[in-house]
């Protein structure tokens, strides 16, 4: 799905070229996934969710990936949406685009667990 994913340190055997899998994991800066948990899929749909990094017209991008729809929800740069469709020709054909809630618990919860990626500034700096 032209969708760069670091295993880091999951170990296990790497998935075959074409095999569907689930991918949990963290977005770094240049759109790549650090994985969390790599799991065997089951062909067909596809699910994908994260950033818009890029829009016009009827086709949006997460990360690499193009993404038609018929309609699309208006969603500026960088919003959090999910796509749902089939795969053609190395493009999501999305039978639904929705927007993420950016916090689906808000005023729920007591306490909260946040998790993230690290990298350096441009000076070598954390």
């Amino acid at each position: 799905m032209k969708q760069v994913v670091s295993m880091g340190n999951l170990g296990g055997p790497l998935p075959e070229n074409g095999e569907y899998i689930k991918v949990s994991g963290f977005r770094d800066q240049n759109g790549d996934i650090h994985a969390s948990r790599i799991a065997k899929a089951q062909a067909g749909a596809v699910f994908l969710s994260g950033p818009v990094s890029m829009r016009n017209g009827n086709t949006i991008m997460i990360g690499k990936m193009e993404i038609s729809a018929s309609q699309l929800p208006d969603t500026p740069m960088g919003a959090r949406i999910s796509a749902e469709g089939e795969l053609h020709d190395g493009k999501l054909l999305a039978r639904s685009v929705r927007t993420s809630p950016a916090l689906p618990f808000a005023n729920q919860a007591k306490r909260w667990l946040v998790q993230g990626f690290v990298a350096p500034d441009s000076a070598g700096k954390f």
